[in-house]
């Protein structure tokens, strides 16, 4: 794969994966999130693994989304359900329709998409750092590692915040 198409697939994941888990999200309910976010990278691999030998398509993001789609139902069929729930589930929560990225429909409902998955990752049962961490890794599509790094960065700002506060009172009261 060209460098051009890496850095393009690179850019698709980090802009459109939150979007395509919030849009599957909703399409499948929030009890098969775990399953969307399995479809999206699905659809990263296989544009991997296809765009090289067949070329980037006219509309990536378009691509993606159907890809990721369609592995998600995919997933979905092989689970626990039949066939014929999963396909009626699908109908029912979104009837299918031609929209796709870049439609101005489709990017308000992506938007509000995105909105309720935030909220779900806030549901308040969560604690904050696993809401927060939850909202890092689903939404806005950053790796492990880097909320990982976040945290740990926090942390130590935090520590530093309190002994220099600390160490500042102890200075202020002297006379």
């Amino acid at each position: 794969m060209s460098a051009d198409a890496n850095a393009l697939l690179e850019h698709l994941f980090r802009r459109q994966s939150g979007r395509m888990v919030a849009h599957l999200a909703r399409r499948f309910g929030p009890a098969h999130l775990e399953a969307a976010e399995e479809a999206v990278q699905a659809a990263m691999l296989r544009a991997l693994q296809t765009w090289p030998y067949q070329g980037v398509p006219q509309n990536p993001e378009a691509w993606l989304f159907r890809v990721a789609q369609n592995s998600a139902i995919d997933a979905l069929r092989r689970g626990r359900w039949v066939t014929d729930s999963v396909d009626a589930m699908a109908t029912e929560r979104a009837p299918a329709d031609s929209r796709e990225p870049g439609d101005p429909d489709f990017e308000e409902q992506l938007r509000d998409d995105e909105l309720r998955l935030i909220f779900m990752c806030s549901h308040p049962e969560l604690s904050r750092d696993a809401s927060v961490a939850l909202s890092l890794k689903i939404a806005g599509g950053l790796s492990v590692r880097e909320i990982a790094r976040a945290f740990v960065a926090r942390g130590y700002v935090g520590r530093n915040h309190r002994k220099a506060a600390a160490h500042a009172d102890a200075a202020g009261s002297a006379p």
